[in-house]
């Protein structure tokens, strides 16, 4: 047999291979950990914003507010509405935690009970989204409790232009004076 003499040749390219591998892990670091800036679209369904727990608002005067006061301060106590019948309370902020709602009336509409018996109706803003098995963006229950964001508003001005409640030519139940347009609520039992 002949005797063949094989030499390693120098200059290994194993220094190129690395230098590589830390580009390609300094890339995907970039990309799952760094780079979170961005709008990244979802095609998750659209939530509605959380409403303030009962224990995160402050306490108001109730008594001013059934008075048809205008003092500063969101109403809280569903009282301070099932007991104003005037109309007074006509713009301003509610943030009512825990309610019990009452009967559904449509898709984005239904009444919340007191503790007195009385209740108030509440039309979320929502719009029409037909053929879906549920409405809008929020699926409530009569026997649910929700916490609920929004503004009085005047019934004689009836509802916002657009809104998903009751019909084109009776869309608030005949005899209120006021009710909630609701901007969030969110079902908490």
């Amino acid at each position: 047999m002949a005797d063949i003499k094989i030499e390693k040749k120098g200059g290994s390219l194993w220094w190129l291979w690395a230098l590589i591998a830390l580009i390609v892990i300094g890339l995907l670091l970039w990309l799952f950990l760094g780079n979170d800036d961005d709008k990244r679209v979802s095609n998750a369904p659209a939530t509605v914003a959380a409403a303030p727990m009962q224990q995160d608002m402050a306490p108001i005067d109730n008594g001013a507010m059934a008075a048809g006061s205008t003092a500063a301060g969101p109403i809280t106590d569903i009282v301070a509405i099932t007991g104003n019948t005037d109309g007074s309370l006509v713009g301003r902020d509610v943030r009512l935690g825990n309610v019990p709602v009452g009967d559904v009336v449509g898709d984005a509409s239904f009444w919340v009970n007191g503790p007195d018996g009385k209740k108030v109706y509440v039309v979320l803003n929502e719009v029409a989204t037909p053929n879906t098995p549920i409405e809008g963006r929020v699926d409530v229950d009569k026997g649910d409790s929700v916490d609920v964001v929004g503004t009085m508003r005047a019934a004689s001005e009836g509802a916002p232009e657009g809104a998903a409640v009751g019909t084109k030519t009776d869309p608030l139940p005949a005899g209120i004076t006021q009710y909630i347009y609701a901007e969030s609520a969110k079902v908490v039992r």
